[in-house]
């Protein structure tokens, strides 16, 4: 099988430190994904969302929040642009704990996440299980 490779993950916020490799959005990405449910109908659509949960991704996000949402979990917002399609996604998370780097990071910091979709809320919205990895956050 090829999920012998996942065993060896480890959560844990030091790869951040790692060395710049080349990171790439993975598709379909948030605009795709949410581009495509436009012309469905409502009845459609349920459906259509429920078959992005659980799909892997690796995107880039634009730092827009961080809420305090109780339980000793922080609630990470960020913006995702395409500004040729004129589009604009907004991927939300969970987090137990929130490093050192995002504390300073500026509104609009570009974040790379890498972590499952939770939920597909059309038309704007996209929520990832909780504690996604925060792979580099890249300051100005």
């Amino acid at each position: 099988g090829s999920n012998i490779t996942q065993t060896s993950v480890v959560h844990h916020h030091h790869s951040l430190d790692k060395p710049d490799t080349e990171l790439v959005v993975t598709q379909p990405d948030p605009i795709r994904i949410l581009e495509s449910l436009h012309n469905l109908t409502p009845y459609d659509l349920n459906y259509a969302c429920q078959k992005f949960e659980g799909l892997r991704v690796l995107w880039c996000i634009k730092l827009h929040g961080l809420d305090a949402s109780g339980n000793d979990t922080w609630s990470i917002s960020g913006t995702f642009q395409i500004p040729s399609l004129g589009g604009l996604a907004i991927v939300i998370f969970e987090v137990s704990s929130i490093p050192p780097e995002l504390k300073v990071a500026k509104r609009d910091t570009p974040i790379w996440v890498r972590g499952a979709i939770k939920r597909v809320s059309y038309p704007t919205t996209i929520n990832l299980e909780n504690d996604p990895e925060l792979l580099k956050i890249e300051h100005r």
